[in-house]
């Protein structure tokens, strides 16, 4: 069963890695590695095998929905059209939420607030659901709680602050 306390686990463990590929980024880390451990963390948080659809915060049409481990690399560290969320770099992230949960699937939801180098704050709305996932048939205990949907927008009040009229 999901617990607020797995959701938030999962949650926290998804908000370090964000950090963590930043500071790979200023320590000057190869790309290759930079990618390979990126590839290694998102496989651990996000059930591509089995299903998964994400709306990143700052992807845009015709590309904004993400369900494979490729365009979530290019989303977090880079790529052509991406210049890499992750690579801000953040040096914090928080969470305000509700969560809901009944069986092997939950629902997290509220704000994050992002904290760059330069203690600038940019809020965003998320809601990301989560479900244990069963790696073996022959051990149907064998399970993980991995992300089968999120979705992120900038929070409102953000997008009216950058507006001028």
């Amino acid at each position: 069963m999901v617990t607020l306390g797995d959701m938030q686990f999962i949650q926290e463990n998804w908000a370090e890695t964000i950090v963590h590929l930043g500071k790979l980024t200023q320590d000057k880390t190869s790309f290759e590695e930079l990618r390979s451990l990126a590839a290694e963390k998102l496989n651990k948080l996000y059930d591509f095998e089995g299903g998964l659809i994400f709306k990143p915060t700052y992807r845009r049409a015709p590309k904004n929905f993400i369900t494979t481990l490729e365009d979530s690399l290019a989303y977090f560290i880079g790529q052509e059209d991406c210049p890499g969320f992750a690579l801000k770099p953040w040096q914090k992230i928080t969470f305000t939420r509700q969560a809901w949960s009944e069986g092997d699937t939950g629902i997290i939801g509220g704000l994050y607030q992002f904290t760059d180098l330069y203690e600038v704050k940019t809020t965003v709305e998320y809601t990301m659901c989560c479900r244990y996932v069963t790696f073996s048939s022959e051990d149907l205990n064998d399970k993980q709680l991995k992300i089968i949907a999120h979705h992120s927008s900038l929070s409102v009040s953000d997008v009216l602050a950058n507006l001028s009229f």
